[in-house]
């Protein structure tokens, strides 16, 4: 989609805390971005069995609108071409446990051969 062309992701960074006990995730995720076309609305992805909790350019909250695995970020002012930006996602919820890893995509809460907990997840 438009919303999508846009703009070109150059950097994330996400920050996450796990619960391993109730296979659940809150985060944020640092997306930093070029414009390269001017733009007052992105989209971003992310599972719809995540809740999105706020979305800021700064300290100023978004306002943003869902689509299934998609969410559409509206700026009160139009982003500029060739500048660079960044947004911050905070987000938690229960991933989708991977049924058939690595193949079908998804998280794992297991235990290695010492019993210790061990998370992956794409």
């Amino acid at each position: 989609s438009a919303n999508r062309r846009c703009f070109d992701v150059t950097y994330y960074n996400l920050s996450l805390n796990i619960d391993i006990l109730n296979k659940s995730l809150r985060g944020s995720n640092d997306i930093f971005f070029e414009v390269l076309v001017n733009t007052s609305q992105i989209q971003l992805d992310l599972f719809e069995n995540l809740i999105i909790d706020s979305v800021c350019l700064g300290k100023t909250n978004l306002s943003y609108t869902r689509e299934g695995n998609a969410f559409f970020i509206t700026f009160p002012n139009e982003l500029i071409k060739d500048k660079s930006y960044s947004v911050r996602v905070y987000y938690e919820g229960n991933p989708i446990i991977a049924k058939k890893a690595p193949w079908d995509g998804g998280w794992v809460f297991t235990q290695d051969s010492l019993k210790r907990p061990w998370v992956g997840g794409q």
